[in-house]
């Protein structure tokens, strides 16, 4: 199931107060808008007991040199771009294009999903209240996807290889896992786990261990790449 519920708690070695500072549920994790398309929702439920106020704001995400970069934006509407929630209920949020024009490339953006402080029934006490704040990934697909990535296993040191994801198709990949194998298909290392984003005609580089073995290695990953609407 596409959610996220999110239990976030913050723990001061100098008090013996463990806070749940937010108790939300949000779904999906990930939004597309198909290029034929217009509109998309998202769904925050809250499983508190008090009342939270969440602000949604929409920021162009884009990538230069292995790091993302976030500015201001138009091209995205979001309604209600702040609501709040009582307690045990749910609010669905509309995300939708201002422009409806057919793109060759995917366009990138984030989602700052912030919660904003609020007035709590609970008795006050000397907790510090941890506020959320999530960037939500929106994908506005081209009319045509086109996937095209490569791999390179290249030297870092002595103890170290370096990996890069390529990606010059016109879509985003999700790389969650991926690992080192030699010809017989072992590897000296378990797999790295990572959650990362490579946009359209960006690459993406992590150094790990260097294998024992001398064979010529081989990547074995989980990636995934929007499918056509």
């Amino acid at each position: 199931m596409n959610f996220l519920k999110i239990f976030l708690i913050l723990f001061f070695i100098f008090t013996s107060n463990i806070l749940f500072a937010s108790t939300l549920r949000i779904e999906p994790i990930r939004l597309a808008i198909a290029s034929q398309e217009t509109i998309t929702s998202l769904k925050i439920i809250n499983d508190s007991h008090d009342a939270i106020s969440v602000q949604i704001d929409p920021k162009l995400w884009t990538q230069r040199n292995n790091q993302d970069f976030y500015e201001a934006t138009t091209d995205i509407l979001v309604v209600p771009p702040i609501v709040s929630i009582a307690p045990q209920e749910e609010q669905i949020i509309r995300i939708a294009k201002r422009h409806n024009h057919v793109t060759m490339v995917e366009k990138q953006y984030r989602l700052f999903v912030q919660e904003l402080n609020t007035v709590t029934n609970a008795p006050k006490t000397n907790n510090l209240k941890v506020i959320l704040n999530l960037r939500l990934p929106l994908f506005l697909l081209p009319e045509k996807i086109l996937s095209n990535y490569h791999w390179e296993i290249n030297d870092f040191d002595l103890n170290k290889k370096k990996i890069t994801l390529t990606n010059n198709g016109n879509t985003h990949i999700a790389v969650s896992q991926f690992v080192l194998k030699d010809k017989l298909g072992k590897s000296s290392f378990k797999p790295i786990k990572t959650l990362d984003y490579i946009l359209p005609y960006q690459n993406k580089s992590w150094i790990v261990p260097n294998p024992l073995s001398k064979d010529r290695l081989s990547i074995e990953a989980t990636v995934n790449i929007p499918e056509q609407q």
